[in-house]
């Protein structure tokens, strides 16, 4: 069975740099400023890039991508699939 790329990519993390909080961050960063000097190649002018980067919770970053803060009733079913308890219980 082929994988789809998004599934390939969450079981392969480290591929993309995404296998860590700084690694994701970096990349991140890296890929916007990327981006911002390719779009702006074909114009012969350089991009006003401004990065800021904030630490914030679940409750302010939620509205900011157009999600309602709520609970979940129960946070077994969001677990990673790689941890242990996960590996354990689908062994069974």
């Amino acid at each position: 069975m082929m994988k789809s790329p998004a599934e390939f990519f969450a079981d392969n993390k480290n591929i993309v740099g995404f296998d860590n909080p700084e690694k994701c961050l970096y990349s991140t960063v890296r890929e916007h400023v990327e981006n911002a000097l390719d779009s702006t190649k074909s114009i012969s002018e350089l991009p006003a890039v401004e990065i800021t980067i904030e630490k914030i919770g679940r409750s302010k970053f939620n509205p900011m991508i157009g999600l309602g803060d709520h609970e979940r009733r129960d946070e077994a079913l969001y677990d990673d699939f790689k941890t242990a308890k996960a590996r354990e219980v689908s062994k069974q």
